[in-house]
């Protein structure tokens, strides 16, 4: 009934404000991306007390029972938002703290010991080239993301001699609907073109140009690679220095 009562475009979801999914009065109904839909979930398991953070343990060692452990895990994490400095708001920064810091430190504490168990394997956090590079308009989520940035080289480091990599990937300006919606530039081509200039390639990132990157990192060969953090975003990261 709710996809009905909002008709959200393709690559959007119907979240329910205040958790209740019989509740779709619809001033409880909002158009979000699936990860703004995560971050408004209410905690699972035992491993977080903070909204949308959880690590499922039950699920875990089903998943290690069934197929005897795993060689590569890959994290994604998301919150997006933010303003600059002189109009950010606590929420926004407790927000982003919760979703792109601290659930990477839940995942890596939760990911990295079976690796170290099972004699070695390889970790890639997706975080965000403006972890590295400042983007002014979005301080909370640059802020956040340079935090597990650094986060990874220091789990890179605790690990390196258990024969575990950890690397980190941001990605920036990729050409999928959530991204796009944030940032108005669905709507708006004045937005987009803006944001084009920013580019030194020009255009929107393709998905697939990042999996295939990530892939390299993940492939259990490339096992001498770890504690760095590789932008995915057309050369942004680079541009003005």
């Amino acid at each position: 009934m709710h996809r009905q009562l909002m008709n959200p475009p393709k690559g959007m979801i119907v979240d329910h404000i205040d958790g209740n999914g019989l509740n779709n009065r619809k001033e409880n109904l909002r158009i979000c991306t699936f990860a703004q839909n995560n971050s408004n979930r209410a905690p699972r398991g035992k491993s977080s007390r903070y909204k949308g953070v959880s690590f499922d343990k039950e699920k875990s060692d089903a998943a290690m029972k069934e197929f005897g452990g795993y060689d590569s895990v890959f994290i994604r994490t998301a919150w997006h938002g933010g303003k600059n400095i002189l109009e950010e708001t606590t929420e926004n920064m407790q927000l982003s703290y919760e979703q792109n810091c601290m659930a990477v430190f839940y995942a890596l504490q939760a990911v990295l010991p079976p690796l170290i168990e099972g004699g070695g394997g390889q970790v890639v956090v997706q975080t965000s080239a403006t972890g590295e590079k400042p983007h002014p308009g979005v301080t909370s989520y640059s802020v956040m993301r340079a935090a597990a940035n650094m986060m990874c080289r220091c789990a890179a480091l605790t690990v390196a001699d258990k024969n575990v990599c950890v690397n980190a990937v941001g990605t920036n300006f990729m050409n999928y609907p959530g991204f796009k919606h944030t940032l108005g530039a669905d709507k708006d081509p004045k937005i987009l073109a803006a944001l084009l200039e920013e580019i030194p390639m020009g255009r929107l990132g393709e998905t697939r140009e990042a999996a295939h990157f990530t892939l390299a990192l993940l492939d259990g060969h490339n096992m001498y690679t770890t504690g760095n953090f590789f932008p995915i975003a057309g050369g942004f990261n680079n541009a003005g220095m």
